[in-house]
């Protein structure tokens, strides 16, 4: 007879731990997954004041989840507005996981869908889409950022776990000042000069952050002339990598409005010129990403054009006008 208390304690006290579990875990549900102990923080810090300024830069994320065999597991998209050190808070079972932060996709780049428990990231790359028909980019796209993560999520519950992703920018704003050239008066009647970066880099691998892309497109910039007479193109291009995987080239041509001849007056490795701005002062392309390239043409007896980069003199060339 003096067993059955036993039993009732025993069941009583079973009964009262599935209660705490349960509790503990619609805590995490009703508090955003707060206090299950793992999250992922956001920051970009690679930058040249290297703070973090996320908050003023990345106007909204998607961190994407991969398991240790590359599937798709789920995605996590920010909500609300961002702020320096954004947390996404987590709720995943033991393992290992590739975590993938991408900033500002927008509506300015596409990737294919992604079915949790069935996409592979290899299946994933990472497109421009204001890529026309003729292989012309005319639009610029929003600034991009990415980082990435692989790490072991222990079992949750023991103990908290916050691990940080730094985003790098995955675009470059190229600004080509021009001067010298006829832009107007007699002497540029019949005759337009054009300033475009010809590029591989439309598209990038998703998970890596490689080029993905062998086509060649066209950057058609925002274009003006000023009160000096200077053309003054603006580019907004994907990163230029330091492993020279891209291959972007700085054009300015010279067409016959008549005849429709178009004529190459300055092709330049863009990538080439800007690794030597980078070695020259010991500085990282992946943190410098705003350049200003200065062209001066000398067209007279002896046709020359000086170029320099954010005010440093890169080089002096025999041109053909």
């Amino acid at each position: 007879m003096e067993k059955k208390p036993i039993k009732r304690m025993k069941i009583w006290n079973m009964a009262m731990c599935m209660t705490a579990v349960l509790f503990v875990i619609q805590g995490c549900v009703k508090d955003n997954l707060g206090d299950c102990g793992l999250s992922i923080r956001v920051q970009y810090t690679m930058n040249k004041d290297e703070v973090d300024r996320l908050g003023e830069r990345v106007h909204h994320l998607t961190l994407y989840v991969f398991d240790s065999n590359g599937t798709f597991v789920a995605a996590y998209p920010s909500r609300g507005e961002l702020y320096n050190g954004y947390t996404i808070p987590l709720l995943l079972k033991a393992g290992n996981y590739d975590f993938v932060v991408w900033g500002n996709l927008g509506e300015d780049y596409e990737i294919p869908a992604l079915v949790p428990g069935k996409t592979q990231v290899q299946e994933l790359n990472l497109k421009f889409k204001k890529v026309g028909a003729d292989n012309r980019v005319i639009e610029f796209p929003d600034s991009l950022y990415y980082g990435t993560l692989k790490t072991n999520v222990r079992p949750a519950l023991l103990d908290e776990q916050v691990y940080t992703i730094d985003l790098i920018k995955n675009t470059k704003k190229i600004t080509v000042i021009a001067s010298g050239l006829p832009l107007s008066g007699p002497d540029s009647e019949g005759v337009q000069f054009d300033c475009n970066i010809v590029s591989q880099n439309a598209g990038l691998r998703f998970f890596d952050n490689r080029i993905s892309e062998n086509t060649k497109v066209t950057y058609v910039p925002h274009t003006r002339v000023d009160e000096q007479e200077r053309q003054i193109s603006e580019f907004m291009v994907i990163r230029e990598i330091q492993d020279r995987s891209t291959d972007s080239h700085l054009v300015y041509t010279r067409t016959n409005t008549v005849t429709g001849q178009v004529k190459t007056v300055l092709d330049r490795s863009l990538v080439d010129m800007l690794l030597s701005y980078i070695s020259n002062r010991r500085w990282d392309l992946t943190i410098e990403d705003d350049f200003v390239i200065q062209i001066t043409f000398d067209i007279g007896s002896f046709t020359t054009a000086s170029i320099t980069i954010n005010g440093w003199e890169y080089e002096t060339i025999h041109i053909e006008v």
